[in-house]
């Protein structure tokens, strides 16, 4: 299943800013939530996702949003 289809348009920003590279904490001030409220997303995400880190998750979404190009590597 898409990491898009999965997941509400909240759990989708939090995937977004981890993106970015955001740290939970920095995530969670960004959206006015608690650090450990992030946390549980992210578990509840990477369950949805059949994910298991974040790294894993948002080279999902990229590779689904067709942002990751071969041409875009550095050699």
């Amino acid at each position: 299943m898409r990491v898009k289809d999965a997941l509400t348009e909240r759990e989708l920003e939090l995937v977004k800013l981890a993106a970015l590279g955001m740290r939970n904490r920095h995530i969670g001030w960004r959206l006015g939530i608690a650090e450990d409220t992030v946390k549980h997303w992210f578990v509840t995400i990477f369950d949805k996702t059949g994910t298991w880190s974040r790294l894993e998750l948002v080279m999902r979404w990229v590779e689904e949003q067709g942002e990751l190009q071969a041409t875009s590597v550095p050699k």
